[in-house]
């Protein structure tokens, strides 16, 4: 598993911007908007997982945390 200092600068805005995006933008409006009150449901959290896990953000086993990483 990488810890996000193992990231780059641009995968992790890649990151950012796709939890952003995720958390606030509407894109039911047309426009899109963002909007601070978006209600949130329980497929976002799978949608941030899977970001986590493309980034090779997500353990891949139960291990012990490790206090220098």
């Amino acid at each position: 598993m990488k810890r996000p200092h193992d990231l780059t600068k641009a995968e992790l805005e890649r990151i950012v911007e796709a939890f952003q995006e995720a958390l606030y933008l509407d894109q039911d409006e047309t426009p899109h908007t963002w909007n601070p009150d978006k209600e949130w449901d329980v497929y976002l959290f799978d949608h941030l997982s899977a970001q986590l896990d493309q980034a090779g953000l997500r353990p891949n086993k139960v291990s012990p945390v490790n206090p220098k990483d």
